[in-house]
């Protein structure tokens, strides 16, 4: 790395903080080693690179796209080390404020190798996945209740495998009560989720290779 490259520090949380060079980004360093390391980079000492664990190490050539929603914490990113396969690397940064700094202070490292976009999605779009996930638990659930109630008789033999066997027998132990309790609940947390995206729909930030 050279003199004239920059290095930039953005807090993640109270406790932890993202380093970012024109090459590389490093998540999730303690702030209290944050200044050294980022003071040391700017006088042109890298050792401290050694001590971060290569799975908070992302180069910047590997991003393939960054997608983020300006409403919430999560910072997601495709990369691909110059592969086919691509892998999914994800962190958070409490701060809203400091989020959309860190998204555009990136794409400037990224140069005119990624476009920038910001779209903000409609009510009835951020409402599709909640949904989605309402009508899965509901059939799951319904499957669930009905084997639960429909216990193996006794002394008929059945053609199952043992995982399946022991399944039923799971399932008609506990019986449908708590099948039913739990899918209520996680129906229950789907529609607050569902109503919460609806009344405040995300907007979106994405970094796409071109």
């Amino acid at each position: 790395m050279t003199e004239e490259w920059t290095i930039e520090s953005f807090d993640m949380d109270k406790n932890r903080t993202l380093i970012l060079t024109p090459e590389y980004l490093y998540v999730k360093i303690p702030k209290e080693d944050a200044l050294r390391f980022v003071t040391e980079g700017k006088q042109g000492n890298w050792e401290w690179t050694d001590n971060v664990n290569s799975k908070d190490v992302v180069h910047l050539s590997s991003i393939h796209r960054v997608k983020a929603n300006k409403k919430d914490s999560m910072v997601d990113m495709d990369l691909d080390n110059n592969s086919l396969k691509k892998y999914n690397f994800y962190f958070f940064i409490d701060e809203p404020e400091i989020k959309q700094q860190f998204l555009e202070k990136l794409h400037s490292c990224l140069n005119e190798s990624h476009t920038y976009e910001e779209k903000q999605v409609s009510p009835l779009k951020s409402a599709f996945k909640p949904l989605l996930t309402l009508f899965i638990t509901a059939a799951v659930a319904f499957i669930l209740a009905y084997l639960a109630s429909d216990p193996l008789e006794p002394g008929k033999s059945y053609k199952v495998r043992l995982k399946v066997k022991v399944l039923f027998d799971f399932l008609t132990d506990i019986g449908p009560v708590p099948i039913i309790i739990t899918a209520s609940l996680i129906a229950l947390i789907t529609v607050m989720v569902m109503f919460a995206r609806i009344k405040n729909p995300p907007l979106l930030v994405s970094l796409q290779r071109k």
